[in-house]
């Protein structure tokens, strides 16, 4: 199966904006360090969820080049970035990728 980008012409949804990404890192990130355990997620595991967030995202929302290199997901409901790849114990709102379990 070929996986392809969508074309430039189609229309790609703005995502979540930075205030809203702030406002999830400070929410979302303190439970995930203060409930113990493995912080970063294994390079395995990010290699997976990258790949995921690239080629399995319903509608190919993965910008690679946004959040200053950072990538991000443009879905509305998403806006995940590489940096919460790297938790070990976050999951996509979407459920493309969970958390890992180790």
């Amino acid at each position: 199966m070929k996986i392809t980008r969508p074309a430039v012409h189609e229309v790609v949804p703005k995502g979540v904006g930075f205030l809203d990404k702030t406002r999830n890192l400070v929410r979302n990130v303190p439970p995930l360090i203060l409930e113990g355990g493995n912080i970063l997620a294994l390079d395995e595991t990010l290699a997976q969820r990258l790949d995921l967030c690239e080629h399995a995202c319903p509608g190919r929302f993965w910008n690679p080049a946004g959040n200053a290199g950072l990538g991000e997901c443009r879905h509305p409901d998403c806006g995940c970035t590489k940096f919460k790849l790297r938790f070990a114990k976050a999951e996509c709102p979407l459920k493309v990728w969970l958390k890992e379990t180790r």
